[in-house]
């Protein structure tokens, strides 16, 4: 049985991270069953933010397996500086790859919360807090 004492931890949240651009490093990769529409496969990318205010806070993104998606996997996989030209391995290839992430914030069960919209080339350069102003026009096709 494993005890653990709560009376000196302090309530609390997570800050929101502000809607911009941040800096990531992709941990982990997986293709998993889509909850959304079953029979569907999903890609999760789970990164987690290197520089700035929010530096060490987590992000997920996640994008649908269909054929229809595929220019916009691919579109990701050439943000995160992935060869594109022929096979990638969704899983093994991304591992480590750098990017950055667009933040931005959608209502979920009544809370705001801090959703990737795409990951951009790493080569747009970053404010001191870790996020890039609107300013920016560099996009991906997608």
């Amino acid at each position: 049985m494993v005890v653990e004492d709560f009376s000196d931890v302090k309530d609390g949240d997570f800050e929101l991270i502000s809607e911009g651009k941040y800096p990531i490093v992709i941990d982990n990769s997986v293709i998993d069953d889509s909850k959304s529409t079953p029979g569907n496969k999903t890609w999760k990318l789970e990164m987690t933010i290197n520089d700035g205010k929010f530096k060490g806070r987590k992000l997920w993104f996640y994008m649908g397996m269909s054929k229809k998606a595929a220019p916009f996997r691919k579109g990701t996989l050439t943000a995160l500086g992935v060869d594109v030209s022929g096979k990638v391995h969704l899983v093994d290839d991304v591992i480590g790859c750098m990017a950055l992430a667009e933040v931005v914030h959608e209502e979920y069960q009544g809370e705001a919360r801090a959703k990737v919209k795409r990951l951009r080339t790493p080569s747009e350069k970053k404010d001191n807090q870790g996020s890039m102003g609107d300013e920016l026009e560099t996009d991906l096709p997608f």
